[in-house]
């Protein structure tokens, strides 16, 4: 957008208070954590622990950390999670998201819930945890 520097970061700002209040509303005992390599946040996660899944409500990781192995490492840990206490994780992808190839190959079923969104979910009866590399 061609808006000044001041404008560009209200606007992200009330689009962020929009999303955390939205957040708060839907998934209230949702957990919240920044993703960190080393001391540099790098990204984020949202987690709403269900009585029959682990509910994946939103990670981000900044552009620059993509391809690294950070969001096999921390979705491994929810799979691990989701074994352990017998739940299925899921979550949501936009359809047009190149995300969406992470997902497959952390062993996520994609199924179409609308036109704007695929709904993904893992189970470890149904497939072993992805390998990590070194």
């Amino acid at each position: 957008m061609p808006w000044p520097p001041e404008a560009k970061h209200g606007f992200l700002r009330m689009q962020f208070e929009a999303q955390k209040q939205h957040y708060g509303s839907y998934y209230p005992d949702a957990d919240h954590s920044i993703v960190i390599t080393g001391e540099t946040p790098v990204g984020r996660v949202y987690v709403d622990r269900q009585a029959t899944e682990i509910l994946i409500v939103d990670f981000t990781l900044l552009p620059e950390f993509h391809r690294r192995a950070i969001g096999r490492a921390v979705i491994s840990k929810l799979q691990a999670e989701a074994a352990s206490s017998g739940k299925i994780l899921t979550g949501h992808v936009e359809r047009w998201n190149p995300a969406r190839v992470f997902w497959q190959r952390m062993g996520f079923d994609l199924a179409e819930e609308d036109e704007i969104r695929e709904r993904i979910s893992w189970s470890a009866g149904r497939d072993r945890l992805p390998e990590l590399s070194p």
